[in-house]
């Protein structure tokens, strides 16, 4: 593989980008169908990847490979997270992903990251196999959960309102004692077009609050433990039903159990598809 060159994303086009993108997630467990402009709108807005921390690889001419890298602060660490490797079928097991996540690597280390991170479905063995011989680990569990029917719980009359997502980061210190995954932290939330913040408050201070999407997609959800149990839950919920006018609602959560509890305890079912949040320390 001689002639295998590595460059960085900010010297390639968009159109390469893609193309490496489209090609190598052509037979994907999971269909991966995005225009050009989807895709530079996803993967270089919300999912925080930067052009200049990527690159692809070109034979020759041909793009056949790419890594996309952000910088983003992942459980107050300073962290390069892999937003996507794809390389194309043919170029596979001939040391193309590894030479790009060479260049992952030194990216990170250039930029000072503590930590790198990265995503990989479940049943993607080979994918698996391959970060672990870079020396990434399981972490955490990615569930996703969908709700087709509330169960029926009694009414506390809570008052659910609109709010700014600034009274949210008034009190990221709290919540950031929970991890959560990249897709619902607040950074990514933030950079979404059609979200919308709900929340409960007590004595003027919000003690319980929503985000999702008007497609009925749920990204965070908290209360504050003093107010547990105390039907915040089912009002949140309510709101959103309310707003979408959906019956059917989707959540994500990154392995925690009182979540997960809350949950199916409202009537969420676990879907079969789930991820491994794969981590590895730079020393």
């Amino acid at each position: 593989m001689d002639n295998i060159k590595i460059v960085k994303c900010s010297e390639a086009s968009d159109e390469d980008i893609y193309n490496a993108f489209s090609e190598g997630f052509s037979d994907y467990i999971i269909e991966m169908k995005f225009s050009k402009e989807e895709f530079v709108a996803r993967f270089f807005g919300a999912e925080g990847n930067q052009r200049e921390n990527s690159h692809i690889a070109y034979d020759y001419e041909r793009p056949v490979g790419v890594v996309l890298g952000g910088v983003i602060k992942y459980d107050d660490i300073k962290t390069l997270r892999c937003g996507t490797l794809s390389v194309v079928p043919a170029y596979r097991r001939k040391g193309v992903g590894r030479m790009l996540m060479n260049k992952h690597e030194e990216i990170a280390r250039d930029n000072n990251c503590q930590m790198l991170i990265l995503e990989v479905v479940s049943g993607n063995d080979r994918a698996v196999n391959f970060y672990e011989e870079l020396g990434y680990e399981k972490s955490y569990f990615l569930r996703y959960y969908t709700l087709k029917e509330l169960r029926k719980f009694p009414d506390r009359g809570l008052e659910v309102d609109k709010i700014r997502p600034e009274i949210i980061k008034r009190i990221k210190p709290i919540l950031n004692e929970t991890h959560i995954n990249w897709q619902n932290s607040l950074d990514y939330t933030d950079k979404l077009e059609n979200i919308q913040y709900y929340g409960i408050t007590s004595r003027s201070n919000l003690v319980s609050f929503i985000i999702f999407n008007k497609k009925g997609k749920i990204y965070r959800m908290w209360t504050h433990p003093g107010h547990r149990r105390e039907g915040h839950g089912v009002a949140l919920l309510h709101k959103v039903i309310e707003v979408t006018g959906k019956q059917e609602l989707y959540m994500s959560v990154s392995s925690n159990a009182g979540i997960s509890n809350f949950l199916r305890r409202f009537g969420f079912t676990k879907d079969n598809l789930y991820q491994y949040e794969m981590i590895r320390p730079l020393i």
